[in-house]
């Protein structure tokens, strides 16, 4: 492993690691379980602790592979206590983005946590699994280390290579999670999913509903097709107001009958509303106020559809372009050399 590679492999951990182990840790935990499964505290800091173990174990391997094979007892123990220092520094750092998260980013609602000042003592007893791992992890590196071949016939890939393949990992991995992380951790942040006030709609069937200025919401029970040109909705102008879809498939999280955000609309000015949305007798719509999401997920939810898949890839776009950037320079200055 070269010098810069090596350099850059445990910033690089860090920096992508713990933000992408941190949403997938969410998005896996509402993947396997049941419908309206609601995630206590504990086990989200359970799920930043298995992070930061494999966190650690990748650090401590990246250390003990890049020993010199001929390095003495004392440097190994050395190198040993750095990656322990290592583990727990990227231990620390996991809980302290992860109690971060659900304070800032998916506030959890109060019933979801039976303390909400965050008791320190579930935090530190987090602190030695991972760190136990990352030594485990430099006994590896040290392995692979000895069982490497010394020499290698015929060429081989530049190291940046596997970089580049590293940030379209990264970049597909983030087009894949960011929308659903958005999708769970709105739907954790949610005080209230129907407000108070909203007015019932039969399919099928035209309701006038007084509404004020402002940005409204249209639910229906899940299922059948959720489209929004289901409904028309005319202002007391005669004038359309379009329905547009959130950004995610936004629900109450609910393990039985399923609300969903069907689209939003805003209302110029106060007065009546028409609402008329073509479907099934028995089918039932509902038309009020936004959720409430606390946090900044608001934005988001209530944004483009394309907006959380870019911000997903963003970060390995990035750190692609740093790579071809950087290998650029380096050809340049070498052909300028002596």
């Amino acid at each position: 492993m070269s010098r810069p590679v090596r350099s850059l492999a445990p910033l690089a951990v860090l920096c992508v690691g713990i933000p992408a182990g941190l949403f997938l840790a969410l998005v896996w935990l509402d993947g396997s379980r049941y419908g309206g499964y609601r995630p206590e505290l504990s086990e989200l800091t359970g799920a930043a602790t298995v992070v930061a173990a494999v966190l650690a174990l990748l650090l401590g391997y990246l250390h003990g592979a890049e020993i010199p094979a001929d390095a003495d007892r004392s440097v190994l123990r050395r190198r040993l206590l750095l990656v322990l220092g290592v583990g727990a520094a990227a231990t620390a750092l996991t809980l302290l983005a992860n109690d971060a998260l659900y304070r800032y980013v998916v506030p959890l609602d109060a019933d979801l946590t039976n303390n909400r000042s965050r008791p320190a003592g579930p935090w530190l007893a987090g602190m030695t699994y991972p760190v136990l791992v990352g030594a485990l992890g430099y006994g590896l590196g040290l392995l692979r280390r000895q069982a490497a071949a010394p020499t290698v016939d015929g060429p081989q890939p530049p190291p940046g290579r596997r970089w580049l393949l590293a940030a379209v990992a990264v970049a597909v991995g983030g087009l894949l999670v960011v929308p659903d992380f958005v999708r769970v951790g709105a739907e954790l942040a949610t005080g209230r999913f129907v407000p108070d006030g909203a007015v019932t709609v039969a399919g099928g069937q035209r309701t006038t509903v007084p509404l004020a200025p402002g940005r409204h919401a249209v639910f229906r029970l899940y299922g059948g097709d959720m489209s929004t040109s289901q409904c028309d909705l005319v202002d007391a102008r005669g004038g359309t107001l379009p329905l547009s879809e959130p950004s995610v498939l936004f629900t109450d999280n609910s393990d039985s009958v399923v609300t969903v955000l069907l689209g939003t609309f805003d209302v110029p000015g106060a007065g009546p509303v028409t609402v008329t949305c073509q479907d099934g007798p028995y089918d039932t719509y509902q038309v009020g106020g936004l959720p409430e999401i606390r946090g900044p997920l608001t934005s988001l939810v209530y944004g483009p559809a394309a907006l959380p898949p870019l911000i997903g890839v963003l970060p390995g776009v990035l750190f692609a372009g740093w790579l071809l950037i950087r290998r650029r320079v380096k050809r340049d200055g070498d052909r300028v050399g002596p």
